[in-house]
């Protein structure tokens, strides 16, 4: 998550939208079938770009951008941006390609869209009802409730990118394992592939879930540079460390950082040459958690 905060107003009322928009982005596209520039069989492809004004009971509440960077053969990589008031969050994750299992269509209503006035299919899936023209198949916008407020998304903007067919890289679903040892007990935490993005980029879950199992921040998110996950926002301290007993001996590294406000986020004992992370450390608040490389793919 990158968090940018001109004002300091409004934290909650954000991450509320957020962790709506992000848990429900299976369902912001639909499947946008009746572009007169689609080929027939193909589907998204990075590249696209969908923009929506948020309301409030009419009022302007913010924006919201959902952005294909990357895909592997099941599911898209994505960005999600939300802008309310002054502040902005930036988050990646992962969403089914097409429709996901679950969703059901509920009934129709008549909105006020980009291309004018339509009557649309609502389909509800994940909290989050989405407005989509029978015709085509086009989402228009949506609603999602929290509270006793429910915020509608209308759209403004797209690009749609096609594709007939792609083929994953090697790298997708490679891992490297990391563990916690404190006395007998031990914890596993991956740094796993899981999408080729534009720009030779790739998209990279630190995947928490062999001991975080059902819990919905199991896995965190990234954009790197390359397949061995270190975060393209990922800053350099400056600071380089040796690193002793490593798996693969005594190795010199460099410390990055990527930080969450001051007090969350990771620390990086990364080596330049092979891209590889040693060392993942995790921080909340004045706790860490270190994790040592324990296996490569």
């Amino acid at each position: 998550m990158i968090w940018k905060d001109r004002s300091g107003v409004g934290t909650l009322l954000v991450i509320a939208v957020v962790v709506i928009l992000v848990a429900s982005a299976a369902a912001a596209y639909i499947v946008l079938s009746g572009s007169e520039d689609k080929e027939e069989g193909a589907i998204l492809a990075p590249g696209t770009v969908l923009k929506y004004d948020l309301f409030v009971a009419d009022d302007d509440f913010g924006k919201y951008e959902f952005e294909i960077l990357g895909q592997n053969s099941k599911e898209y990589f994505v960005k999600l941006t939300t802008e309310v008031g002054a502040s902005e969050v930036s988050q990646y994750t992962s969403t089914p390609k097409g429709n996901p299992a679950g969703m059901k269509k509920t009934g129709t209503i008549v909105f006020d869209t980009m291309d004018g006035e339509k009557t649309l299919e609502v389909w509800e899936y994940g909290g989050v009802k989405s407005y989509v023209d029978p015709s085509s198949g086009f989402e228009y916008g949506g609603e999602m409730s929290f509270g006793e407020d429910t915020v509608v998304m209308k759209l403004t903007y797209y690009e749609l990118i096609w594709q007939e067919e792609y083929k994953e890289s090697e790298f997708i679903g490679k891992a490297y394992e990391y563990t916690y040892r404190d006395g007998a007990r031990s914890l596993k935490m991956y740094v796993r592939c899981i999408a080729d993005c534009l720009d030779g980029q790739y998209g990279v879950a630190y995947d928490f879930s062999s001991f975080m199992s059902g819990s919905t921040s199991n896995k965190d998110y990234f954009l790197c540079d390359s397949p061995q996950g270190l975060p393209k926002d990922a800053v350099f301290t400056e600071s380089t460390y040796t690193l002793t007993g490593t798996i693969d001996g005594d190795i010199s590294v460099e410390i990055w950082e990527f930080m969450i406000g001051d007090m969350m986020g990771y620390v990086l004992y990364y080596e330049p040459d092979t891209n590889i992370i040693y060392r993942v450390v995790l921080k909340s608040g004045v706790n860490e958690i270190l994790f040592d490389l324990t296996g490569k793919p």
